[in-house]
């Protein structure tokens, strides 16, 4: 044969093609090339079988933690182990599929505390009343919310400012404030101006003798107005308008955003770092752009902020909400910001700290709210006894209070719409209308929520209703099952909506308040304790603003386009639904 190293240079193009096609014909050649294809075969073979001995070798590793922790937890008196044959992902599937049968099983093998495994995090989930009052009393050196937060995907998602200091901000002012100050006339006059601007620019309309029919995606439509009403109510009118006034469709993109926050936050809850750092980083950098947008908008605003100042202009041309959050702002980090934040928060400009806390804002005021809201319709809409209740008792509001089973309204006449402006009063008259956002909430709340991290070296110690002392170690989750607390021992249907389920009637057939004969945390959507969420008192107004602005567009003509998608629990948020759900409707003129 010829060798193809003594081939000389100097020989020309095709003298060396005639010597490679001799090579090629050699019997070395052959017998190269299959003992190569041999070797490579064999080392495909080794390396599978290597692989095979590493995933059974993960997986006895697995199983022998899930078994030191079940012999931990007897000794230890920890919560009682969800056994998880699967590594790295633990529960997660079985979560992913069903999150409330899941939870449900749980509770019924192991009681009202147990552990489970979430992608590696130990996370202890928590439906026992006793448990629950300490739980909600622990202090944040023990079970902190804002390690959790940071460890679930908020750092890159909201920003570490929103995580140490802008919630602590936005939680002061807002229990310095009563509600009817942050909901001022003006915030919900703009309710109904949203609406009809919304409906305007995204809805597919025909017109007919009996108005205008109206097609639209409820929960775009309420996610949409909420985010605009949110900006009028807790920044102020004159930054709304330079925000979302302009073509390049900010609404869109924080929309967008919010989005990304849900898929992020639950990849991150059951997948591990890994494997959702790839969307966390999106998340980030669409974040680092609104914010830059905000500033832009706060400078060209008539707002001329200089460290933590207001100019006159700008004085009357914000919410109370925002000035104290601009004062807030310019102080800098508190002392427990700087010596609890991982990153560290100094040096920051007040503009550019003002604009993070209004993403944290918006996002925390609006998607839940909105959420909510189109739920709400979604259910009166499919429970018409309950819908004509509600228009009974917003007509009988024109009429001066008259109580809404006074009311005569039967279900084919035309809403007899409000006068005026909507006030606060009024939301707040609207007794039958609140039961039904309860019970949607109940419907609809986290499958898990409240999560905090263990941070105190000592652990979480506690007790449960059935007198065991359990104890929580460091660096574990601690969570509540919202979705299953006193599901079946306070409510003889939990799957079916029934306002009237969380009273009861006396003798003289008076509905009264049913916390006398159940526990108080057998129904708690805005958490509780110290970390009650801050916008309990104004969330619950907006909502109501929310449903009562569209029915007095809509008037009794709003229907659902049926079939109407199941309840989902996989996103980050209150349960949405597993496909869009239009809502057809005549646009009343008023």
């Amino acid at each position: 044969g010829v060798s193809p190293w003594c081939v000389s240079p100097s020989l020309s193009v095709s003298s060396c093609y005639g010597c490679w096609r001799e090579i090629k014909a050699s019997k070395q050649f052959h017998k190269l090339f299959n003992t190569l294809s041999t070797r490579l075969a064999d080392l495909h073979l080794y390396m599978l079988y290597f692989l095979l001995q590493l995933i059974v070798l993960l997986w006895l590793c697995h199983l022998f933690r899930e078994l030191l922790d079940v012999l931990l937890s007897w000794h230890f008196a920890y919560p009682p182990r969800v056994f998880a044959p699967i590594p790295f992902l633990g529960s997660a599937i079985n979560f992913k599929h069903d999150p409330i049968g899941f939870l449900q099983r749980c509770k019924e093998k192991y009681g009202g505390v147990f552990t489970i495994n979430m992608a590696g995090n130990r996370m202890v989930l928590i439906s026992d009343e006793k448990a629950l009052t300490q739980y909600q009393a622990a202090k944040e050196e023990t079970l902190s919310l804002y390690d959790a937060i940071y460890d679930f995907g908020f750092k890159e998602t909201l920003g570490p400012e929103n995580v140490y200091s802008g919630a602590l901000t936005h939680k002061r002012i807002l229990r310095g404030l009563p509600a009817p100050q942050i909901l001022s006339e003006s915030a919900l006059r703009s309710v109904e101006a949203h609406f009809l601007k919304y409906i305007s620019e995204n809805c597919t309309s025909a017109v007919k003798e009996d108005g205008i029919t109206v097609k639209a995606e409820v929960f775009h439509m309420m996610r949409s107005v909420s985010l605009d009403v949110s900006l009028c109510t807790f920044v102020g009118d004159s930054f709304a308008r330079e925000v979302l006034d302009k073509k390049d469709k900010f609404r869109e993109r924080f929309l967008e955003y919010q989005d990304l926050i849900e898929d992020a936050t639950a990849q991150a809850t059951v997948l591990p770092r890994v494997l959702s750092s790839r969307i966390l980083n999106k998340v980030r950098i669409l974040r680092a752009g609104l914010v830059a947008e905000i500033v832009a908008a706060l400078e060209k605003s008539c707002l001329s902020i200089k460290g933590s100042e207001v100019s006159a202009e700008g004085k009357e041309a914000v919410t109370e909400f925002f000035r104290q959050m601009i004062e807030e702002a310019g102080k800098g980090p508190s002392d427990y910001e700087t010596e609890n934040t991982k990153p560290k928060l100094n040096g920051i400009p007040t503009v550019h700290r003002i604009a993070e806390y209004i993403i944290g804002l918006l996002f925390a005021a609006h998607k839940n709210v909105a959420i909510t809201s189109a739920q709400v319709v979604i259910m009166l809409l499919e429970h018409p006894d309950a819908k004509l209740r509600v228009l009974k008792e917003l007509s009988s509001l024109r009429k001066g209070g008259q109580d809404e089973s006074k009311s005569k309204l039967s279900s084919s006449s035309p809403l007899a719409f409000l006068e005026g402006d909507l006030r606060v009063e009024d939301l707040n008259r609207l007794h039958f209308l609140d039961k039904c956002i309860q019970e949607t909430l109940r419907l609809i709340q986290h499958s898990i929520g409240s999560m905090r991290k263990v941070r105190s070296n000592k652990g979480f110690h506690f007790r449960t209703s059935d007198g065991r002392k359990l104890n929580v170690p460091r660096s574990y989750y601690v969570g509540v099952t919202n979705a299953v607390i006193g599901r079946e021992k306070f409510f003889a249907s939990p799957e079916n909506f029934d306002p009237d389920a969380h009273f009861k009637r006396d003798e003289r057939g008076k509905l009264t308040p049913l916390v006398e004969g159940r526990d108080r945390h057998s129904h708690i959507p805005f958490s509780g304790g110290i970390h009650l969420c801050p916008g309990f008192s104004v969330a619950p107004l907006l909502i109501k603003a929310l449903v009562v602005e569209w029915f007095r567009l809509a008037a009794d003509s709003g229907d659902i386009e049926k079939p109407v998608p199941k309840l989902n629990f996989e996103r980050a948020t209150v349960a949405q639904r597993d496909g869009p759900c239009y809502l057809i409707f005549r646009h009343q003129e008023r």
